[in-house]
């Protein structure tokens, strides 16, 4: 670059002389982004991998204590160990065992779960009888297009078979490939043999059991391989309804008669035992969940269930509706989004045509938007449009304006001085070329070590960074070779009116220089250490603020829902019934608390009672529990009702106060959760100990003020029975394992049969009728058969004992653990704060009386430690890349330290902007700080580049450093305003799916006011006391930057 008579060269001078060139490559960037644009599938978050392999197994009939021993225990020995597994955890409930593996950071899921499905194949007897297969897979994340509601007064099976066929037939569907059904029992075949019917025919029921197993049979026999060709062999007289059942001969004579099944029981063609209602606003339902598969769009999904439904005519008597349609969700994301950039873009252009001129900002202002569309090119090849990405866009809009305004007002200031043409837009974009690359480049080093967060926060936001890089390296690019080109040719617009608007603008930016910043800089030039004390008691003082409380840190803001979800959990072995009950006296909480609120607050409530609708990270479909119930409450849109998610959430909790016999009641309104807000882990050798310090911690969080659900794992399970022989059974010949297989076969009956009916398997049972298994009466006079064909009564052969285990046995790296969890009121509180009271005032002290006890943070704290944790290391290794950086452009050790000791003073900025407005401190305010960092090293090496420059003119150094400020003053501030006026629109954005994003925008934007602020004062108090610049700086990055 020269700025002598010789003409400048370099790519910023080929495309400044080429305004052809110039527009061809926005048309590139412009058409390019669009095309991009449209192909980047929707969602409503980024997907999130688990990083996790689960081998599950089911135990029918069995207790958690007998799943614990027989199933989680014996797969954890064979897991623990395994190369790329970094925690194991377990969970043994009634029934049913899992087993989860925690992947560690790049270990490969595959393998992993190769290797663990080798060491369970290794386990010898394994699985025990009556379990079935262990079943192991990579857990993986199920993106959610929407819900279908199948509705109808009619039988349950009616509408399961209408919502089946529906299923298969949106399946078939062209660009429909992921649909569940949800909120229906499995159908089964019972037969039902009462103990008198037996005995009238001399059976037993392991008798008619073998029996139908030898009648219902389907097998191949073979191949006859003849001249002709091969014949198969087989035969199929497999029973596979109510009437080939009862046709099944059990006992037969010489004389020929014969009994059949129908004549010695009652045979339902049915569902499973357990009860279910599922309703949608009070008429009986069933779901269907749509998802995504990974390389579909959730908008082309919707379009095909929107094309489907046009020639769809559902069954007489029932009806179909769609709820909780992420689609729309995204629609509102992208237009709140939308709407805040233009008018901050219009604000912008406003601004910059007042300070600058006309025509400078309608091309600055052109630039940002290209900018944005152009970054699609790039981020649209990793990531997809979703509310993550959507963040990021907010996120650059600060660095991207100051890009474009430190390259426009630049070409001003060398028109302003040389006249206008190609000269002074090449030399004015040369001029600034390696400060803003120098800023842009930290800011890119910033925001790429967070690529390397690889946890479930950390996968979340990785769109951020993408979208920030992508649309950074593109800013460049038009900030120096489009946007010279555009400013080149013609005079300035600004005239009449305009132009007399814009010199009063100018003349009072001016004035405030000369008679406020101009002082304080000679004051920070005489005074350094006093400037440097006051900055470092600021520093001081906000890290009070911050460790006093009076500023809140919430790792995990809150989103604003769509839908408020509420679990209902009784004691286990609570009867159907008294779950009932307990939901209803919810429901009746909701009419409550809402019923002086105008207009519709909500468009629908779903309730299950008797199970929960599973979905997740590769689950889905209905878990059946009588105890548990849940009621989800769809939202209306949030711009059309006057209450917020959490608001709605806290009138209702309040409502239905205190519910008694109820397990736990939670709420949840959040569209975002990372967790339990308070969440411990506890461990000990002897289990009497663990119990009683689990109980000792809960009755002390009891008293904290704004914690509230609290729940444990270690709650007693449903009543049990446990059997032993007696004497005289010992002496009968009985073993435990014919005692417990007559017993199972009576009460939960034995699998003889299982078949594929329309799609779906049906298992057929045989047990004693409901009727018989209702008293401990009835199980008292159980015939127990003997080796000798006589029966005698239970009560004479075993003993009994009624115990209780747990509902569910966890286990964590071998150990058995209790898990409590508790929600946190914000409004009095935060987690932190809960947490950090717990571990300093209450732990040390339970460890104290329990000796050997482990305790563990678990939930957001467990999240927020290992996430913060990869933060502050990546962070680490971006400092330090980006003082390398900066001192080799500088060719100086000082001064990089200059500019880098600015950026805690934006954090301090950000932490006044959020304590003016209300707002709560989060991970969101962190990454605007992140962003503004990049702009405050922007900022600063503009200021000591041109201080070098004087100094390499010679003359007083005090001098220099005061025309450093005043010539750079200008620059400096509109950049701050700019970005600032840009922001304004989010921060005053009262709409409340938007208060989660304002705190981004705070910390942007507050951040880098106060510290351009201490920019012109402490960068200067620094440079007086770094004496002359040395020979090595002298050089200066302006005199010897390379020709571009």
């Amino acid at each position: 670059m020269s700025d002598g008579g010789s003409e400048p060269r370099g790519l910023i001078a080929l495309f400044t002389r080429n305004a052809v060139a110039a527009n061809l490559l926005m048309f590139v960037l412009l058409i390019g982004g669009l095309i991009v644009m449209g192909q980047t599938k929707a969602e409503v978050l980024p997907e999130i991998d688990p990083r996790m392999v689960s081998i599950a197994v089911e135990y029918p009939g069995a207790t958690p204590a007998e799943v614990e021993d027989a199933i989680t225990r014996r797969l954890e020995d064979a897991v623990l160990g395994l190369e790329g597994v970094d925690r194991v955890s377990s969970t043994a409930s009634e029934g049913f065992g899992t087993v989860n593996l925690e992947l560690s950071d790049f270990a490969d899921a595959q393998s992993v779960k190769e290797e663990a499905q080798s060491a369970v194949d290794g386990l010898s007897d394994f699985p025990p009888q009556d379990a079935n297969e262990p079943r192991i897979s990579v857990a993986s994340a199920v993106s959610s297009v929407m819900r279908l509601v199948v509705i109808g007064d009619v039988s349950e099976k009616r509408l399961k078979q209408a919502a089946e066929t529906l299923r298969r037939d949106l399946i078939s569907s062209d660009g429909i490939s992921m649909v569940t059904l949800q909120g229906v029992r499995d159908y089964e075949i019972s037969i039902e043999v009462s103990e008198d019917d037996l005995s009238a025919y001399g059976l037993r029921i392991d008798q008619v059991a073998n029996a139908v197993r030898a009648s219902s049979v389907s097998l191949s026999l073979g191949t006859i391989r003849t001249s002709g060709g091969d014949i198969l062999l087989r035969t199929d007289n497999e029973a596979r309804d109510a009437e080939a059942l009862a046709n099944v001969i059990v006992l037969s004579d010489t004389g020929g008669q014969r009994v059949r099944l129908g004549d010695i029981s009652t045979i339902r063609d049915g569902f499973v035992e357990v009860p279910l209602v599922n309703t949608y606003n009070g008429k009986p339902a069933v779901f269907l969940q749509i998802d995504r598969a990974t390389d579909e769009d959730a908008f082309d999904v919707r379009e095909a269930v929107a094309r489907f439904f046009e020639t769809y005519t559902p069954p007489s008597g029932i009806e179909v509706t769609g709820v909780a349609d992420s689609t729309e969700i995204i629609g509102d994301r992208v237009n709140l989004l939308a709407r805040n950039a233009i008018m901050g873009l219009a604000l912008v252009f406003v601004f910059l045509a007042l300070t600058l001129d006309l025509r400078l900002a309608v091309w600055t202002s052109i630039g940002i938007p290209a900018a944005f569309i152009g970054g699609f090119i790039l981020f649209g090849q990793f990531t997809t449009i979703n509310m993550t990405s959507l963040l990021g866009l907010i996120v650059v809009l600060g660095i991207v304006v100051d890009d474009a305004v430190v390259v426009g007002e630049n070409i001003h200031e060398q028109q302003e001085r040389q006249g206008h043409g190609e000269r002074s837009a090449i030399l004015g974009a040369q001029g600034v070329f390696v400060p803003v690359l120098v800023g842009v480049t930290t800011s890119m080093l910033a925001f790429a070590t967070l690529l390397q967060s690889t946890g479930l926060i950390g996968q979340m936001m990785r769109p951020v960074p993408i979208v920030v890089l992508s649309v950074l390296f593109v800013s460049l690019v038009e900030a120096f070779l489009i946007l010279p080109a555009h400013l080149a040719h013609g005079r300035d617009w600004s005239v009449g009116a305009m132009r007399q608007l814009k010199e009063a603008v100018q003349s009072g930016l001016n004035r405030v220089r000369d008679s406020v910043f101009v002082p304080l800089a000679r004051l920070s030039v005489t005074y350094p250490y006093v400037v440097i004390a006051s900055c470092l008691a600021v520093l001081i003082a906000t890290s009070g603020l911050l460790s006093g409380g009076h500023i809140r840190f919430i790792f995990f803001p809150t989103v604003e829902g769509d839908e408020i979800t509420v679990s209902l959990e009784m004691p286990a072995g609570t009867p159907f019934q008294q779950t009932e009950a307990a939901m209803q006296r919810v429901l009746n909480g909701l009419e409550e608390s809402l019923s002086d609120e105008p207009g519709d607050l909500y468009r629908s409530i779903s309730v299950t009672i008797g199970g929960e609708l599973s979905s997740g990270f590769g689950a889905s479909g209905t878990e059946l529990r009588s105890e548990i119930a849940v009621a989800t409450l769809e939202l209306a849109p949030a711009d059309t009702r006057g209450l917020s998610s959490a608001e709605i959430e806290r009138r209702w909790r309040q409502a239905v106060g205190s519910v008694s016999g109820i397990k736990s009641l939670t709420f949840e309104s959040s569209g975002l959760s990372g967790g339990a807000d308070v969440s411990f882990n506890l461990s000990h050798p002897r289990e009497d100990q663990l119990l009683r310090a689990a109980e000792s911690l809960i009755q002390q969080m009891q008293t904290i003020a704004g914690v509230s659900e609290i729940e444990s794992t270690a709650q007693p399970g449903k009543r049990q029975i446990e059997f032993s022989l007696t004497s005289a059974g010992i002496a009968a010949g009985l073993t435990v394992d014919d005692l417990s297989r007559n017993i199972r076969r009576s009460y939960f009956g034995e699998e003889v049969q299982r078949f594929q009916r329309d799609g779906e398997e049906i298992e057929v049972y045989i047990r004693f009728p409901e009727a018989e298994r209702r008293s401990l009466a009835d199980l008292a006079r159980l015939r127990i058969p003997l080796s000798n064909g006589e029966e005698v009564a239970l009560s004479t052969v075993a003993s009994f004992e009624e115990t209780r285990s747990f509902v569910t046995i966890d286990r964590v790296d071998g150990l058995r653990v209790i898990s409590i969890d508790a929600d946190v009121d914000e409004t009095l509180t935060t987690p932190n704060a809960v947490t950090a009271f717990i571990q300093s005032e209450i732990l040390p002290a339970l460890v104290v009386e329990h000796p050997r006890l482990i305790i563990s943070s678990e939930g957001q704290a467990r999240s927020q430690a290992e996430e913060m944790a990869t933060l502050v290391r990546n962070f680490l290794i971006a400092i330090l890349a980006i003082y390398a950086l900066i001192a080799s452009v500088l060719k100086s050790y000082f001064q990089p330290l200059v500019i880098m000791a600015i950026i805690p003073f934006g954090l301090v900025g950000a932490i006044f902007g959020h304590m003016l407005l209300g707002f709560d401190l989060s991970f969101l305010s962190l990454f605007g700080v992140v962003a503004l960092s990049g702009v405050i090293i922007n900022d600063s090496i503009v200021l000591i580049d041109y201080f070098n420059k004087r100094q390499r003119e010679g003359g007083d150094k005090t001098d220099n450093i005061i025309d450093a400020v005043q010539r750079r003053f200008r620059p400096i501030m509109i950049t701050t305003l700019t970005t600032f006026i840009g922001l304004l629109p989010m921060i005053s954005e009262t709409s409340i799916q938007a208060q989660f994003l304002i705190p981004m925008a705070l910390s942007i934007a507050f951040g880098l006011a106060f510290a351009s602020i201490v920019i012109l004062l402490l960068v200067p108090a620094c440079l007086a006391l770094g004496g002359r610049a040395s020979p090595t700086t002298q050089h200066g990055m302006a005199h010897e930057s390379p020709t571009v």
